[in-house]
């Protein structure tokens, strides 16, 4: 996944570049795509477009992908396209539907980037219909806003679990909430490396004891480079859709909320 920025916003395309930001972002639109089956869905803030690709080839039976970019729409309508997907340029606060045009809203790490996010949930709220379904994410400020990275310059704010909560409360009937983390199954892996370093070292021919010094007879930036060529143990990084969880356990230490809920 390439990160494509500009000076008031962040997006994603897809790559073979699979990092935690891959995954994260696939697990969100799979995990969305439950609640879809065989409805009219709108995507706001698509972004590239991938999620809304995913949503129309597995289970939607439209949706329209909306974003405030020419740019991101543009690309968008080049690399997706089928019958039941249509994209639009579209600021999130002013939304060009009629009430009640979607049975489903989902809106992935969007709210933090929005001035008067009240203004987008009312917006949201006017053009879902009465029995209608929303999904929101966002960043969970305790966890998210300890890590360093570029991706905070472009939110306007990070939210905590009750803000976040009396945010979509205000125009929403909050249904459940989760939390989108790093699995056990992850924990597992950084477990097991403190290990695997000690198993390497003392497999090392370079680290090990030599009664013989005959690796002293290679000169010391050679045995260096050597050393670290046998060792190769990078630290273990997110690799799967295995290696996070979205879960209603621990939603206060997790990276991500996700909000579901309903008119």
């Amino acid at each position: 996944m390439v990160k494509l920025m500009n000076k008031t916003s962040e997006r994603y395309t897809l790559s073979n570049n699979r990092d935690e930001i891959y995954w994260e972002h696939m697990q969100r639109y799979l995990f969305a795509k439950e609640f879809l089956q065989n409805k009219n869905v709108l995507d706001v803030a698509c972004g590239s477009g991938y999620g809304s690709q995913l949503l129309a080839k597995n289970s939607a039976a439209s949706v329209v992908g909306v974003d405030l970019s020419e740019e991101a729409i543009d690309y968008c309508k080049k690399n997706y396209r089928s019958e039941n997907l249509s994209f639009q340029v579209m600021d999130a606060a002013r939304l060009k539907f009629s009430e009640a045009a979607f049975h489903t809203i989902v809106s992935f790490e969007t709210i933090e980037h929005i001035t008067n996010p009240d203004s987008m949930l009312a917006e949201m709220k006017r053009v879902l219909c009465p029995q209608g379904t929303i999904m929101i994410s966002t960043p969970n400020n305790k966890v998210y806003g300890l890590l360093k990275g570029d991706a905070h310059q472009f939110h306007v704010k990070e939210y905590c679990l009750d803000e976040f909560q009396a945010l979509v409360g205000r125009h929403f009937c909050i249904q459940k909430m989760y939390g989108q983390r790093r699995s056990d199954h992850y924990e597992e892996k950084i477990g097991a490396y403190p290990r695997a370093i000690k198993d390497a070292t003392k497999n090392n021919i370079f680290l090990r004891e030599n009664p013989y010094k005959i690796k002293n007879l290679i000169p010391n930036s050679i045995r260096q480079y050597l050393s670290k060529k046998i060792m190769n143990l990078p630290f273990p990084k997110v690799a799967s859709l295995e290696d996070l969880v979205i879960s209603e356990n621990n939603i206060e230490e997790s990276k991500f909320f996700i909000c579901v809920a309903t008119k």
